[in-house]
C-alpha cells in the first residue's frame, strides 16, 4: 500500500494530508496514528501485535505499549469507532488489533479499465480481471494468508468451499492468483486451469495430464514429446516422478486450479479408486512444490470426506469457505468496475435516488445472488447510453436484477434435450409451493429446497443440473441432505413459462398443499384411519392429484392419498351391500305377496282340465 491513499470502510484516507474523509465529515489525524492506519490496513483481518506496530510505526520495540494504545485512540476517535462494538479496528485481547472494516486500495480505485464491459454477468472472473474484481479485499487477503500457512508447512494445497454461485472461481482466479504472483515463497509464474465439470466421459488423469502439458519450467516444456495418454499414465503409476518434474528448489512458481472438483463424483468414466488415488496425486504435486487449490461446491462435503487426504488438509487448516458479501463489499462490486470503465449511473428525476443504490439495495436482499447481480449491471452496460449512462429505463424494462432471469432461463433450457426440457414442469413441481390458509386473498407462491435424492430419473437430474451451472439455480448442503432450489424466488415471477405453469396448476398445487400437512399429521399419529380423508370431495381432489402427470407428490403424500382412495372405496362397497340389503328388505313382503296372489290362481292338481 503506497502513498496514494486507500478507502476504509465509509472513510477516504488521504495518506499525503494524514486526514480522513466521508462525505462532508473530515479529521486529521497525527503522522504516527496514519501510519498504524496503514500498517494495519495492509495486512486487513490479521492481528498484529503492539511490538509489531512499535517496530515498524516506530522504528523500535522498547518504547511500550502506551504509543500504540493512544494512537488506536485517536484512530477510533476519528474514524467514530468503539472499543466495544468496533467497526473499523477491533481489539483482539493479549494478541494484539486487526483492521475489519474493508480496505480498497488506490490502485483498485483508480486503474482504468478499457477491456468492454467491466461486469462479468454469468461468468467468472478470470486472472485478467484482476483490475475490475471488486468487493473481495478481505477475502483474498485471509485466502492468500491461509494458503503462505500452508507453503510454510511443507504442502500448499488448499481446498475453497462455498454454495453454487458464491463466488469460489472468481476470489482464486481473480483475486488469489494475482495477489501471489510475487509474495515471497510463491512467485507464480504459470497457473494451470482444470474444470472437473468438463470431464464428460473423460479419463480423470487424461484430462489433469492435458492441462499439465502446459507446464513450463525456465520457458521449456516440461514434459516436451509426451502426450496426454501417456502422462495420464504416469501419474497413476508413478506419480512422484511427474511431481518432480514439475516442482523444485526455491519460490513456488507453478499453480494448478482444480474448478468444480464436485464434478468428479458424477463422472460416469470414474470410480471411488479414481477419485481417491487423483486427489492423492494431487497432494503428491503439493509436497514437491506446486501450488494446489481447489473448488468444490459445499453440498458434496459429505462425498469429500471419503477423501482422506482432503479432511487431513482441514486439520492442517487448508479449508476455506466463502462468506457472502457484506453491504459495503456489494457497493464496492457495483460501483468501482464502473468508475474503472468511466461509466455513471442515472439519477431518477422523481425520486432523486441514483441507480447504483437501487441496484446496492436490490443485491443486499439476496446476498446469494450475485451473478444475478453481475447479470443485470452487464445487461445495464450493453444497454447503455452513448454517454456511458446506465440507465434506469433499461433497469426497469430488465425487470430489475430479477427481470434478466426470464431471458437466460430461456436459453439455458433451449439448448437441452427435448427429454430434459419436457422434465421441467415436474421439477417445477418440486420447487413451487402455494399456500391454502383460510381468508387469504391470494396464496403466496414461494419456493423451497428439495433433496436430490428426489429426481427420479436422469433427465431431470440432467436438467437440474444445467440450471445449477447457469446459476439459475442453487445447490447447498441442508443439514447433511445435499438439495437444490431456484437462487431467486424472482424466478418463479419473471420466467414466463414458470408463471404459466403456476398459474395453470395453482388450485392443485393449494390442494397439494393441503394434503402434504394432513399427510404429515396423519404419519405423526401412525396413520390411524380416522385421519384419512373423508369420501367425497376431498377424496376425489386428491384423487386429481395422482392423474396430473406433472405434479409431484412424496411417498408420504402417496401413501396418505392411497390409503385415503382405498377407504374411500371400501365405504362405497360397504354402502352399495347396505342399499342392496335394505332394497331387498323392503320388495321381500310385495315379492311374498304377488307370489301368493299367483298361486292362489292356479288351478288345483285334481280338477278338471280346461276345455281347449
Amino acid at each position: 500500500m503506497d502513498g496514494r491513499g486507500f478507502r476504509f470502510g465509509d472513510w477516504q484516507v488521504d495518506v499525503g494530508g494524514n486526514a480522513l474523509s466521508h462525505g462532508d465529515a473530515r479529521a486529521t489525524l497525527e503522522p504516527r496514528a496514519m501510519d498504524v492506519l496503514r500498517y494495519l490496513c495492509r495486512h486487513p483481518g490479521a492481528v498484529i501485535p503492539a511490538e509489531e506496530l512499535l517496530q515498524k510505526c516506530w522504528g523500535t520495540a522498547e518504547l511500550g505499549d502506551n504509543p500504540v494504545h493512544k494512537a488506536i485512540a485517536q484512530l477510533r476517535r476519528a474514524l467514530g469507532d468503539s472499543s466495544t462494538e468496533p467497526r473499523y479496528i477491533e481489539t483482539v485481547r493479549k494478541r494484539g488489533y486487526r483492521a475489519i472494516a474493508t480496505v480498497v486500495e488506490a490502485a483498485d480505485q483508480a486503474e482504468a479499465w478499457h477491456g468492454g464491459s467491466p461486469f462479468r454477468g454469468l461468468e467468472a472472473f478470470q486472472e485478467s480481471h484482476a483490475a475490475i474484481f471488486f468487493g473481495r479485499v478481505q477475502a483474498t487477503h485471509r485466502l492468500r494468508e491461509l494458503v503462505l500457512a500452508q507453503v510454510a508447512g511443507g504442502c500448499p494445497m488448499a481446498l475453497v468451499l462455498g454454495p453454487s454461485g458464491s463466488g469460489k472461481t472468481s476470489l482464486v482466479r481473480a483475486g488469489l492468483l494475482p495477489a501471489l504472483a510475487d509474495a515471497g515463497p510463491v512467485a507464480l509464474t504459470a497457473t494451470l486451469h482444470m474444470d472437473c465439470a468438463d470431464l464428460g466421459g473423460s479419463d480423470l488423469f487424461g484430462a489433469l495430464a492435458a492441462v499439465l502439458l502446459d507446464a513450463e519450467s525456465d520457458g521449456k516444456p516440461c514434459f516436451d514429446g509426451s502426450s496426454a495418454e501417456a502422462l495420464g499414465r504416469r501419474l497413476r503409476e508413478a506419480p512422484a516422478a511427474v511431481a518432480a518434474a514439475l516442482g523444485g528448489a526455491g519460490p513456488i512458481r507453478t499453480a494448478v486450479f482444480i474448478d468444480r472438483l464436485e464434478a468428479i463424483f458424477r463422472a460416469p468414466a470414474t470410480t471411488d479408486g479414481d477419485r481417491a488415488c487423483f486427489v492423492a496425486v494431487l497432494e503428491q504435486l503439493a509436497r514437491a512444490g506446486v501450488l494446489v487449490v481447489l473448488a468444490c461446491r459445499n453440498d458434496f462435503y459429505p462425498a469429500l470426506i471419503a477423501l482422506p487426504e482432503l479432511m487431513a488438509l482441514k486439520t492442517r487448516g487448508g479449508h476455506f469457505d466463502v462468506e457472502p458479501p457484506g453491504g459495503a463489499e456489494i457497493a464496492q462490486m457495483v460501483r468501482q468496475p464502473a468508475r474503472a470503465a468511466q461509466l455513471t449511473f442515472e439519477h431518477d428525476a422523481t425520486t432523486g435516488a441514483s441507480l447504483d443504490d437501487v441496484l446496492c439495495d436490490a443485491a443486499r436482499a439476496s446476498p446469494d445472488a450475485l451473478p444475478l447481480l453481475q447479470y443485470c449491471l452487464d445487461e445495464l452496460y450493453r444497454q447503455r447510453g452513448d454517454d456511458g449512462t446506465l440507465r434506469f429505463d433499461v433497469f426497469r424494462q430488465l425487470g430489475g436484477i430479477e427481470g434478466a432471469l426470464g431471458v437466460r432461463a430461456e436459453q439455458v433450457v433451449a439448448k437441452l434435450p427435448a427429454a430434459q426440457q419436457a422434465a421441467l414442469p415436474h421439477v417445477l413441481s418440486l420447487l413451487v409451493n402455494i399456500g391454502d390458509a383460510i381468508g387469504e386473498a391470494q396464496s403466496a407462491v414461494t419456493a423451497r429446497r428439495t433433496p436430490w435424492a428426489a429426481l427420479d430419473s436422469e433427465a431431470k437430474r440432467e436438467l437440474v443440473r444445467a440450471l445449477v451451472e447457469a446459476r439459475l439455480f442453487v445447490s447447498e448442503l441442508t443439514g447433511d441432505v445435499p438439495t437444490f432450489g431456484v437462487a431467486h424466488e424472482a424466478l418463479l415471477r419473471r420466467w414466463p413459462r414458470v408463471v404459466e405453469w403456476i398459474e395453470r396448476h395453482r388450485q392443485a398445487l393449494q390442494i397439494r398443499t393441503r394434503v402434504a400437512a394432513q399427510a404429515q399429521r396423519w404419519a405423526a399419529a401412525g396413520r390411524p384411519r380416522d385421519l384419512l380423508l373423508p369420501e367425497g370431495t376431498q377424496a376425489n381432489q386428491a384423487r386429481g392429484l395422482l392423474e396430473i402427470a406433472d405434479l409431484a407428490l412424496s411417498s408420504q403424500e402417496k401413501d396418505y392419498v392411497d390409503a385415503s382412495l382405498r377407504r374411500a372405496r371400501l365405504v362405497s362397497r360397504i354402502r352399495l351391500g347396505r342399499w342392496r340389503s335394505s332394497g331387498c328388505l323392503r320388495c321381500w313382503p310385495r315379492c311374498w305377496a304377488w307370489l301368493r296372489a299367483r298361486r292362489s290362481r292356479r288351478p288345483s292338481s285334481g280338477g278338471p282340465m280346461p276345455k281347449v
